[in-house]
């Protein structure tokens, strides 16, 4: 394979890469988060570990912790053997872990393999709004604390719930600007049956007024917009069929398609016209369906006779944004008809699917025949653009531990093919992928009819 040029025709410019985990996560184990939440809610604790358990087992079925012969394929550097996923609630030990994955800095997700966050998640029993608020005020002191080791590389995504009213979400967006955070959850629930409303209801304007008004993100993420609990149920059914191996537990994880919908009910609803600075990122919802879609919605405009006050394809372009994630080659092949400063990098870290502890043998098969002036984009500068962080302090900690262009792009022959095989294990790099066509017409059908009483 023939090492590639820059954009501009030149050799491989020799400067490191600075690259941004768009999409990591972070947060305690599952005891540790006690001390953080308010002591008049304590007494219900108990049942959040209980749920926490479950979780767990999932994980251990689908062979997580890896196993010792696992680990002699993708941990020769001893990343994970010696504790390296203690960086999930240790910020010193994070800090570590990013400069031997050639990472500078990195947006922080709630939640991983080690527990889901107390109450307000989709892994944990149907609870109160006020406990719900609670967990998520417990979940965003840690992250505030975790993100005060070096605010320019941890980059906190915190929670909101809006418990009493939604004046509470808000205010929370003003503390997390004031903590250096960049973005925001949107509760887990909102559009899940019987509880809060979707995400393009006017209920949640005010939300969206203080994100534009202080500068932060809205972050869709995987899993968002489902019942609470379903998670947890889904788990137990799953654990208690006979005969399920690691491939059937693990699509509990694959079906991602309603974290899609918001695309086009925001826009059917008016939320892009009544708050057009608004930003949101689809974070670990792939973006290979996103032109199909963003077609299908011209379409549909069109036979409308053109009701929305852009076309779709302008409002994804103002107010949207992907991470993919653990990329796959279907993600990079959109990169130009989305708009190249739209994807961003996500290592997942410290999810048992992530690119650790290989994350430069990932990016070698996954940008090999990538120019380097897009690979520079994709890792790294569509996130310090987008999010406005301090290019020069990250450039900084780039040249002292960031991987060379001419040391990814052009070589993937270097990679072991013990580790080729579980990287495609874990994630399916090469993975077909079909447009779910029939799907999101359907779901069209309904939403934009629902979400236009909004307008």
């Amino acid at each position: 394979m023939s090492k590639q040029t820059s954009g501009a025709g030149r050799p491989d410019s020799g400067v490191p890469f600075t690259i941004v985990s768009a999409d990591s996560h972070v947060g305690l184990p599952a005891e540790e988060y006690r001390p953080y939440v308010d002591s008049k809610y304590r007494d219900e604790f108990d049942a959040y570990i209980e749920d926490n358990l479950v979780f767990q087992s999932l994980f251990h079925k689908l062979g997580y912790p890896f196993s010792p012969e696992v680990l002699q394929v993708i941990d020769k550097r001893g990343a994970i053997t010696s504790g390296g996923v203690a960086g999930f609630f240790d910020a010193h030990r994070r800090l570590g872990i990013q400069a031997d994955e050639g990472v500078v800095a990195e947006i922080l997700h709630p939640g991983g393999p080690i527990a889901v966050i107390p109450w307000a998640n989709p892994g944990t029993r149907r609870v109160s709004d006020e406990l719900r608020a609670a967990g998520t005020t417990a979940y965003n002191r840690f992250l505030a604390d975790f993100c005060s080791v070096d605010r320019k590389r941890f980059l906190g995504v915190a929670q909101t719930y809006p418990w009493p009213d939604v004046q509470a979400a808000a205010n929370t967006v003003k503390w997390a600007a004031e903590q250096g955070m960049v973005a925001i959850y949107p509760p887990r629930f909102a559009g899940a049956e019987n509880d809060l409303p979707p995400v393009y209801d006017r209920f949640w304007d005010p939300l969206w007024a203080a994100c534009c008004e202080h500068g932060l993100k809205v972050h869709l993420h995987a899993g968002s917009g489902k019942p609470q609990g379903f998670m947890l149920e889904r788990i137990r059914g799953a654990l208690a069929r006979a005969g399920d191996g690691p491939d059937a537990l693990a699509q509990i994880f694959e079906s991602i398609f309603d974290e899609r919908r918001p695309l086009w009910q925001m826009m059917w609803a008016g939320v892009f016209d009544r708050f057009p600075e608004l930003q949101v990122v689809f974070a670990e919802i792939r973006s290979y369906w996103i032109p199909p879609t963003l077609d299908a919605l011209t379409r549909r405009n069109q036979e409308e006779g053109g009701v929305l006050k852009r076309s779709p394809w302008e409002y994804w372009q103002r107010n949207c944004a992907v991470t993919p994630t653990f990329m796959r080659v279907s993600d990079l092949d959109v990169r130009e008809k989305i708009g190249l400063s739209k994807t961003m990098f996500g290592t997942d870290y410290p999810h048992a699917e992530s690119t650790w502890p290989n994350t430069q043998d990932f990016l070698r098969l996954v940008l090999n025949d990538v120019p380097e002036v897009d690979a520079r984009a994709i890792l790294g500068d569509n996130a310090i653009n987008f999010y406005g962080l301090d290019r020069g302090y990250l450039n900084s900690l780039a040249s002292q531990y960031g991987p060379k262009p001419e040391e990814i792009i052009g070589q993937a022959q270097l990679v072991d093919s013990g580790i080729v095989q579980h990287l495609d294990h874990r994630n399916g790099l090469n993975k077909k992928v079909t447009y779910e066509d029939e799907k999101t017409a359907t779901a069209l059908d309904v939403d934009i009819e629902t979400a236009s009483a909004q307008r």
